[in-house]
């Protein structure tokens, strides 16, 4: 065989194996089954008062400045989840946000300005392949609240808890792998933490996430 005879069979083999993995690309398929997500974001919560003391009456009691929204600040989660055959899934959502810089009372001192949420909600999510490994996600689910610290001995930090996502899936090459990013939002019911006639805590977080579908 000649030199020129075997580079040309060589470009050959290169050529039809690559011409297999692309078949086998766009055949692919999503894998179904139990699924576990981790999340680590960015979280804010709407409304509040800074901690900047524009005024002390007494030790007890001041006056804050107004915010429209806390300062961002880490959120991280989880999901654990299971495909019911479809585009739905039901999950349990295990997330914790904290809130910088935006104190739920204006005039009490001891409101914390600083504080967690810490989130447990039962969710359905709905999952729509578009295009490829492309898919687009949503969620909905009801649950719980827990805030630390408390804003007063005398108000309850624990609550209900309505909570909402929306965001893209991209489902890798690596079988079971998926990534992708979310915008979620709660609803956190506790009683006397409204501003402005909405009552409890409403807060947003940009979420990368990761999972792995068993």
């Amino acid at each position: 065989m000649s030199y020129k005879q075997f580079f040309i069979l060589a470009f050959l083999s290169v050529h039809f194996a690559n011409a297999n993995n692309v078949s086998e690309v766009d055949d692919f398929i999503i894998k179904k089954g139990w699924f576990l997500a981790s999340q680590v974001g960015l979280f804010s919560s709407l409304g509040g008062f800074s901690d900047t003391q524009t005024q002390i009456i007494s030790n007890e009691f001041i006056i804050r400045e107004k915010r429209a929204l806390s300062r961002l600040a880490p959120q991280v989660g989880l999901l654990l989840g299971y495909d019911l055959g479809g585009i739905f899934s039901l999950g349990l959502k295990l997330e914790q946000g904290y809130v910088a810089g935006a104190a739920r009372i204006a005039d009490i001192a001891e409101s914390p300005t600083h504080y967690a949420l810490t989130l447990v909600n039962f969710i359905l999510l709905g999952n729509w392949n578009f295009y490829k490994r492309f898919s687009l996600m949503g969620t909905f689910g009801i649950g719980g609240v827990f805030m630390t610290p408390r804003m007063s001995d005398k108000i309850s930090n624990i609550g209900a808890n309505i909570c909402g996502s929306f965001g893209l899936r991209y489902d890798t090459l690596l079988s079971g792998l998926f990534v992708g990013v979310e915008l979620s939002s709660n609803w956190s019911l506790i009683s006397d933490t409204g501003i402005d006639k909405i009552p409890g805590i409403i807060s947003f977080s940009l979420i990368p996430k990761i999972g792995y579908v068993f």
